[in-house]
């Protein structure tokens, strides 16, 4: 009874000198692609928390009692800003206000490019970019003023509607300079590899004891990335010079790492559907590029596409910028290459 008694005493004493296991921090991410990233980072230590589910819309989306929850618990947020998640700015300020906020778009290393002009009437987006994309001048478009579309440019920029689709309005995605940005940066892979050194050194100030995980990881997911990029060009390349149009331009930056480039847009924003004005030019444009394929995001309302390419030999495919937060990002842009090139050669993905 006494050696039973004092084993259990020293068992008692011996675990309570230990000291307590360090916590890995609590992790918030704004959209899948961000999730994919951190998860690669944390490994085993931990799944950071994903915000917006899988085909809802990341510009227009209402926020859940589990996601302010979790939001309230966070001790780093990692989100690509508010040019893409307008709504989510307010929350972070007063929900997560002791977190560590971490925004990739306004990250030094990102590479950011403005909307193009496929054609469409908008407004003049003479902001400059940040000095370091000078890589990208060659997108650069002046923005012609388009009176009718005036009442569109503030009406949506804290709006909160979780039926929206993919689509959404570019006049109000400005980085924190007040510089007009295409949010979508994800999808240049430069960026995504920039991003893994952004997110390691947050979670390793967060978390130091486990520094060495955070940045060996990092490391590892840029050498994945860099590999499946060197496939995707080698399946690309005979397709460099391919016609094709797109229902929203949502992939610009994938775009323009491949080198090619949309003949058009059908719409560019869902707060208005485009004129039967632009839908005929868009018609003769396709007709003209010999246009053998379109692209169109998840959940998105296709019937744009069928009236702008009725009559048309022309291919349809679904192309999905997004993911699932547990599809690795190597996935999310393989699945990309995969969706446009067999649309390319008229075959199925």
């Amino acid at each position: 009874m006494f050696s039973s008694r004092f084993t259990a005493l020293l068992t008692t004493t011996t675990l309570a000198a230990l000291p307590a296991a360090a916590q890995t921090p609590n992790v918030v991410t704004d959209i899948a692609p961000v999730a994919s990233l951190v998860a690669h980072i944390m490994g085993d230590l931990g799944t950071p928390r994903n915000l917006i589910i899988p085909d809802a819309s990341p510009h227009d989306y209402a926020l859940r009692p589990s996601d302010a929850r979790a939001l309230r618990d966070a001790d780093v947020v990692f989100w690509i800003g508010g040019a893409l998640t307008p709504w989510l700015e307010a929350p972070l300020e007063t929900l997560s206000k002791n977190a560590e906020h971490i925004s990739l778009l306004n990250a030094e290393a990102t590479k950011l490019i403005e909307p193009r002009d496929l054609g469409h009437d908008h407004h003049d987006h003479g902001a400059d970019k940040h000095d370091e994309h000078d890589d990208h001048d060659d997108h650069d478009h002046d923005k012609e003023h388009a009176d009718d579309h005036d009442e569109h440019d503030h009406e949506k920029e804290h709006g909160h509607d979780e039926h929206k689709d993919h689509g959404h309005d570019e006049h109000n995605h400005t980085d924190a300079q007040g510089n007009l940005v295409d949010p979508h940066a994800w999808l240049d892979p430069n960026n995504a590899i920039a991003w893994l050194d952004v997110i390691a050194a947050a979670l390793s100030k967060a978390d130091p004891e486990n520094r060495a995980t955070y940045e060996q990881n990092a490391a590892t997911t840029a050498a994945e990335i860099v590999q499946t990029m060197s496939a995707i060009d080698f399946r690309m390349a005979p397709h460099t010079d391919a016609s094709y149009a797109v229902l929203h331009d949502a992939f610009a930056y994938f775009e323009t790492r491949l080198g090619i480039e949309p003949a058009g847009a059908i719409t560019l924003t869902d707060a208005q559907s485009p004129s039967p004005a632009h839908i005929a030019s868009l018609r003769e444009t396709l007709t003209e590029a010999n246009v053998t394929c379109t692209f169109a995001e998840p959940a998105t309302d296709t019937r744009l596409l069928g009236v702008a390419t009725e009559g048309l030999d022309v291919r349809f495919a679904t192309v999905d910028p997004l993911g699932t937060p547990d599809m690795a990002y190597t996935d999310l842009i393989a699945n990309i290459a995969d969706a446009m090139a067999s649309c390319f050669k008229g075959t199925s993905n």
